[in-house]
């Protein structure tokens, strides 16, 4: 009887650290899948703001921000996205920056010159709709002839978006 006992309360110690383990791997998974959202408001000025810390790349490396824009009301929408510094760790140089919108190019260029100019700024205007989001996907990437000048940098920045109903 004692045995039987033992080995029940084995069989269940088990079976609740396999859960424990799915569970975790469920949630790590989940956080690393989940795409930003943004709800516009239909009437005025929506802004938000992502903070990109400690940015690393080695050459041919990417990094993508996918941003989903939702609206209660369909419309034409100007979407302008400003890149602010937090501090310079010299990568900046070395990292070229892609933003598309459903998955058209909007802009291309060096993310030094987003980040150095205050003027550069991402601007492009995009119908969005009630049901399905827009997506606008910011894509880091350090070119393949990127040399050993780059070891040890980081970049540190926010990304504003502001969203207003034309």
């Amino acid at each position: 009887m004692k045995n039987k006992s033992i080995n029940m309360l084995i069989v269940a110690f088990v079976l609740i650290a396999i859960f424990s383990i799915t569970l975790t791997v469920y949630i790590f998974q989940a956080r690393e899948d989940f795409d930003d959202d943004i709800t516009v408001s239909e009437s005025g000025v929506t802004e938000a703001i992502f903070k990109e810390r400690s940015l690393k790349l080695v050459p041919t490396e990417k990094k993508e921000l996918d941003v989903n824009l939702f609206c209660k009301a369909s419309g034409e929408y100007h979407v302008t996205i400003d890149f602010i510094e937090a501090a310079d760790g010299d990568m900046k140089h070395f990292v070229n920056v892609s933003v598309l919108c459903n998955g058209e190019s909007v802009y291309e260029g060096n993310l030094a010159k987003l980040l150095d100019d205050p003027d550069e700024k991402v601007l492009f205007d995009s119908e969005l709709y009630s049901k399905d989001p827009t997506v606008v996907t910011i894509r880091y990437e350090m070119p393949y002839e990127t040399g050993n000048e780059a070891q040890g940098t980081t970049a540190d920045f926010d990304v504003r978006f502001t969203i207003n109903k034309k």
